[in-house]
């Protein structure tokens, strides 16, 4: 197991971080060139980005689509839900010019629902989605992880229903279902599924082979905190035992920017290779030592 990191800054910065010691890094929607880039279809970008990535040696072991109500999958309007598909589309075909094996997407449903109708239309529209994104997936080379979310984020944005569908194993496996092995999988969020106060060591065997991405942060149980692993509730050791068990071979995203609320000036990368904020580094090798991961 690989653990990489993501950040919104690394394509002037891949050399830092390469002599830093990352060469997994993990893209991400909040990238602004690189979310312009995909929305545009400027392929000439992504490919130079991929260019000076591989003059490094650096990899990207995943990336994340654009997310978000704005962004929802299972919008019920249908020409919203349209042109958000076509930019899933194009961000699975970045992927295929980026090397990046696995592009992670949440599932839908955060307008929430006001009856079961409405939970079976939110279902339905999240296997249509994913249906049509794993035959273009195929095409690419690349296999889509779901992502878990939990039911509390309706709660926290005003929203009726009570449960936001994907948050429980059984629901990400009835979506992988939707492709083929190579196309389909589940992106487990470890903070996610323990604020839905599931059992992580259960959650990772439950997945099986399907697992394709895993995202650490720790929290309390409470909110998403992206908390520093050892900061909050998690089992730390169960969960890495559970993934060795597993046979997981694939990468840890580490998704720890919660130490940015009071510095939010700061990037990701700079808290990696600058020597004035160590305790982020040191924080991080000792967990890579402790639990034997790559970096």
């Amino acid at each position: 197991m690989n653990l990489c990191i993501g950040t919104t800054a690394a394509a002037g910065n891949f050399g830092a971080l390469a002599r830093a010691g990352h060469t997994h890094l993990a893209l991400s929607a909040d990238d602004g060139p690189l979310a312009e880039a995909c929305r545009r279809g400027d392929w000439r970008y992504l490919k130079e980005i991929r260019r000076m990535a591989d003059g490094e040696g650096i990899d990207f072991s995943m990336a994340h689509a654009p997310y978000g109500e704005s962004h929802d999958i299972a919008l019920r309007d249908a020409g919203r839900r349209r042109r958000v598909a076509d930019l899933m589309s194009k961000w699975i075909d970045g992927c295929g010019i980026l090397g990046s094996p696995v592009l992670v997407i949440h599932a839908g449903g955060e307008s929430g629902f006001e009856c079961s109708r409405e939970w079976e239309e939110i279902q339905d529209l999240n296997r249509d989605f994913f249906r049509r994104m794993a035959a273009k997936a195929e095409k690419a080379g690349i296999k889509i992880g779901v992502e878990n979310l939990y039911d509390e984020l309706l709660k926290k944005r005003g929203r009726k229903g009570g449960r936001f569908f994907g948050s429980l194993v059984d629901e990400l496996l009835s979506l992988v279902a939707c492709g083929k092995p190579c196309s389909m999988g589940i992106c487990l969020d470890v903070g996610h599924a323990n604020i839905q106060g599931l059992d992580l060591a259960v959650a990772v065997r439950e997945t099986g082979a399907a697992l394709c991405a895993v995202h650490l942060s720790d929290n309390r149980g409470g909110a998403d905190d992206h908390l520093l692993p050892g900061r909050g509730s998690i089992d730390w050791n169960a969960l890495i035992g559970a993934l060795r068990t597993s046979g997981y071979d694939g990468a840890l995203l580490l998704e720890c920017h919660g130490h940015l609320a009071r510095d939010r000036h700061r990037e990701l990368y700079s808290l990696l290779i600058d020597v004035k904020c160590g305790f982020y580094a040191r924080t991080v090798e000792k967990f890579c030592k402790k639990h034997d991961l790559n970096r």
